[in-house]
């Protein structure tokens, strides 16, 4: 064991990945989380006795060999994790007004399954798709190599919405194509292509989903971390991280414990690990800048409780447009439950494991603006802040309106399905908020803008020698993009070069 402490402020998947690496390295890991339950995003929670998934529906990269399976088999985690393959020929189904498109496994696959409904945009599409695996080629450590940073940002100034012109000449494909972009919460006009590029690449690599609920994952990591002596401690707020001499002296929490430690690692979003942080070396106008981060949108997520054997199984994802503007929910402002007409959903299936045909739970998403919840933002979840507010009954009475209609519109697409339910519970951004600690409840934290890349960027290193960032908003979200940075965070102890050679030779045994 070595004598090196590392305290973790967080136990989201990032924090959780960090410290897993770490303690595999005999390093003395400390996860400190403020809520009672860990895993962040990966989180579930209980509905009538079924599962739900806060956040995490399905993953990619989960093919033997792919970078995910790699970092998680080199944990050893892959034996411990039930997972089913998503239909191969129709893992996301887009659904624009009454016309439905397919996203296929496999490049040449997902290319001939989209050219049957454009047969005329064939040559297009491969070259669109070409152009996809072109990008994140450019992204060594998405491979788990090393490479230039350079070499990243010859492609990195490319808007999503340039590729597709430049590629794509059907404006209804082009809008086929950017069809699940509730994935990364995708604008038109400022989302980078490498953004979609890489994230859609995951899937398209391969689609999975986690049988028993992506928490799991969170238990095989909190187990392997215990087994190399590392400890977690629940219910533990960090309030101050307190600077001395150009490096942490200590953090403390809201119960005025402090916490020592060689190496600190938040896990936290960036603009609450700066806000916290007591130091002189940051300058005011970084903190500034840090606390400026735009975030992406926030989201509502309605899970139902089913009647048995009413509503079919589907062993794909919905994204559902009513109409053409699939952006339109990005432009939401402050507004009644009444004026609430959302026009873009994701739609997530949950198999009944007795009735193999038909699925017991459904999930639905949406984009919803933080500010519908002004009137209650001062009201916490009793389970993360017991001591604030609670919510009030107009609260609850808010989101059953927005929930049922919600409910309304994708009975539109599975017929029956309002008179198919046991129970409706609803997520807010506020729940987003008051689990994930995120400001707003945004959905995938600090937004990225192809027009203010480098004002945005972020690094995994601070200023301070002993202070580390990870998580989803320092490099790409998604369980893919925040198992890349922890590694490139552990790795500011380990070294890169190390880090990634014992990862691929573990895969190669």
């Amino acid at each position: 064991m070595r004598k090196e402490k590392i305290i973790i402020i967080g136990s989201g998947f990032g924090g959780l990945l960090c410290g897993a690496i770490l303690s595999k390295y005999k390093y003395q890991v400390t996860i400190l989380e403020k809520n009672k339950q860990t895993g962040g995003c990966l989180q579930g929670y209980g509905i009538d006795g079924q599962l739900f998934e806060l956040a995490v529906h399905y993953l990619g990269s989960l093919d033997k060999g792919q970078t995910l399976y790699k970092i998680l088999n080199f944990l050893e985690l892959i034996p411990q994790l039930s997972i089913h393959k998503l239909d191969e020929d129709c893992f996301d189904k887009i659904i624009i007004e009454d016309k439905e498109y397919p996203f296929a496994q496999g490049y040449h696959h997902f290319v001939d399954q989209l050219a049957q409904y454009f047969p005329h945009q064939k040559e297009q599409l491969t070259r669109f798709v070409e152009d996809m695996q072109y990008t994140c080629r450019h992204f060594p450590l998405y491979h788990l190599e090393i490479g230039s940073a350079i070499k990243k940002r010859l492609v990195s100034h490319f808007s999503l919405k340039q590729k597709l012109d430049e590629h794509i000449t059907d404006d209804t494909l082009k809008l086929v194509l950017a069809g699940n972009h509730l994935l990364y919460a995708g604008e038109e006009n400022t989302t980078p292509f490498y953004i979609h590029a890489l994230i859609e690449n995951s899937y398209i690599e391969g689609s999975w989903k986690c049988k028993k609920g992506s928490y799991q994952i969170v238990k095989a990591l909190e187990s392997f971390i215990k087994k190399h002596h590392g400890e977690i401690i629940k219910n533990c707020d960090i309030i101050k991280i307190k600077e001395n001499e150009g490096k942490i002296e200590y953090i403390e929490n809201s119960k005025g414990q402090q916490f020592f430690a060689d190496y600190y690692i938040s896990n936290l979003h960036p603009t609450k690990t700066f806000e916290i942080l007591e130091t002189s070396i940051i300058k005011k106008i970084t903190k500034k800048r840090i606390a400026q981060l735009p975030n992406t949108l926030s989201a509502v997520m309605v899970n139902l409780t089913l009647q048995k054997e009413c509503i079919e199984y589907k062993n794909h994802n919905i994204y559902y447009h009513k109409n053409k503007n699939i952006w339109a929910d990005l432009n939401q402002s402050n507004s009644s439950s009444e004026n609430f007409n959302p026009n873009s959903f994701g739609v997530f299936y949950y198999q009944d494991p007795y009735h193999l045909k038909y699925a017991n739970r459904l999930s639905i998403l949406c984009y919803m603006n933080h500010a519908y919840f002004t009137e209650w933002e001062k009201s916490f979840n009793i389970n993360t802040k017991p001591t604030k507010p609670s919510r009030s009954e107009s609260y609850f009475q808010f989101k059953t309106q927005i929930g049922m209609k919600i409910v309304e519109e994708i009975d539109k697409i599975i017929p029956h399905l309002k008179t198919s339910i046991s129970k409706i519970d609803i997520s807010t951004p506020l729940t987003y908020r008051d689990y994930l600690n995120i400001p707003n409840g945004s959905m995938y934290g600090v937004k990225k803008n192809v027009n203010d890349l480098d004002h945005l960027a972020l690094s995994t290193k601070t200023k301070i020698k002993n202070l580390f960032l990870t998580g989803q908003n320092i490099n790409m979200h998604g369980i893919l993009g925040v198992a890349i940075t922890s590694i490139l965070t552990s790795s500011e102890l380990l070294g890169l070069n190390f880090l990634i050679d014992e990862i691929n030779f573990a895969n190669r045994k």
